[in-house]
Order: C-alpha cells, then sequence, then structure tokens
C-alpha cells in the first residue's frame, strides 16, 4: 500500500500580516507580512490517502476547490510546510523522517529522529517561523525514543531546527511532555499540528 498526500487548492493573492510579539522565553516575532502563492495549500486531506490501486473519486466541497495527488512515496506523512513553490518538508509518523519533495517528487531525507511511534506516538507535527526567510528556522513536534526507533519513550518535544539549504540543524529544545507519576501516560492523544498564531506564538 502506497501512501499520498493530497491537497485542496485554489487561486488567490490575499496578503496578510501578524503583529510582533516576544512570547514569554521565546524568540522575538517582527511583523512580517506573507504573500500567499497563486496556489495557496488549504489543508491536509485525510492526511495520508491510503492509494490501493486505481485512483478513487474525491469531491470536495466548495466546488472551486479541487483535490489531486502531490506525491507519492511516503510512510504515513502527518504534516508539511511549503519552504517555496512546488519545496515541501513532510514529517512522516512512524519512520522520524523529514523528507524534502521537489516538483512533486521525494528528493531527500533531511532529517531522522529516533521516534517512539506506539499507537498515536511519532512525527507528529512540523512548522516553520514566520520569519522563515531570514531565521530559516523549521519546528518539530515529535515522541523521543531511547536506543533505536521505536526505543522506550521518554517524552513528547518541540524542538526548533535551522534549515540551511539541504538538511535540519542545529536542534534546540523549546518544550517537553515527559512522564509524570499522576497520569496514565499512555501512548494515545498526542495532538500534534503546530502552527503560528495570530497573535505571533507558536
Amino acid at each position: 500500500m502506497r501512501h499520498w498526500l493530497a491537497i485542496a487548492t485554489r487561486r488567490s493573492t490575499t496578503d496578510s500580516s501578524v503583529p510582533a510579539l516576544a512570547p514569554a522565553g521565546g524568540p522575538v516575532i517582527q511583523p512580517h507580512r506573507c504573500v500567499l502563492s497563486a496556489r495557496l495549500p488549504l489543508f491536509l486531506a485525510a492526511a495520508s490517502v491510503a492509494w490501493a490501486g486505481a485512483t478513487g473519486a474525491q469531491s470536495v466541497s466548495p466546488r472551486r476547490l479541487t483535490v489531486e495527488p502531490y506525491v507519492g512515496g511516503l510512510q504515513l506523512p502527518t504534516g508539511f510546510v511549503f519552504l517555496a513553490d512546488d519545496d515541501v518538508l513532510v514529517i512522516e509518523k512512524n519512520t522520524g523522517r523529514v523528507r524534502r519533495v521537489l516538483q512533486g517528487q521525494v528528493a531527500a531525507t533531511v532529517l531522522e529522529l529516533r521516534v517512539n511511534s506506539v499507537s498515536e506516538r511519532g512525527g507528529l507535527g512540523i512548522e516553520i517561523d514566520p520569519e522563515f526567510a531570514s531565521t530559516g528556522y523549521v519546528y518539530i513536534y515529535y515522541s523521543a525514543a531511547t536506543g533505536g526507533k521505536n526505543g522506550g519513550w521518554t517524552e513528547n518535544i518541540v524542538a526548533r531546527y535551522r534549515w540551511n539549504g539541504t538538511r535540519l540543524i542545529s536542534p534546540k529544545v523549546l518544550l517537553t511532555f515527559p512522564s509524570r507519576a499522576r497520569q496514565a501516560n499512555g501512548p494515545n492523544h498526542d495532538g500534534g499540528t503546530l502552527r503560528f498564531g495570530p497573535d505571533g506564538q507558536l
């Protein structure tokens, strides 16, 4: 079984901006404006579309949106970010890999994390900094494991990396969700989506 990312796109030339903010203990987020691409990704349709043969019919509403496969050959993708038009970073749940997709083809693995992927744990979320063009910062949320892949779960981590053009480097842990004695610490309900809000905070 192959897995694909399916995206819905629409035509748009809208501008947007967010205010400056200095989150407690975090980096200062400067005012920024971003011109959205003419092909704006709106959502990850079903996150990982199981592809078992011939293309199945897809429908969306409103009808000005269309759903189409964007890239194949991924293993349980859980999130993606566009660095530029046709330049995408995709995080995979079970492998802990961040894959680079160029022109709709998997081009490279730019980061490989040791993750515990039991149940809903694993590589869970990815986001770029509002000032990515100048900072190169990429934020990742994952379930860390001891030893090799699928070793014992230690904690869930939000970490910041820097994109150097070919790899994600210089990790800095920003937040951890460790095991606690007074809670179940089960592998479910881990969340995952990372986004910057209109207040400039992650």
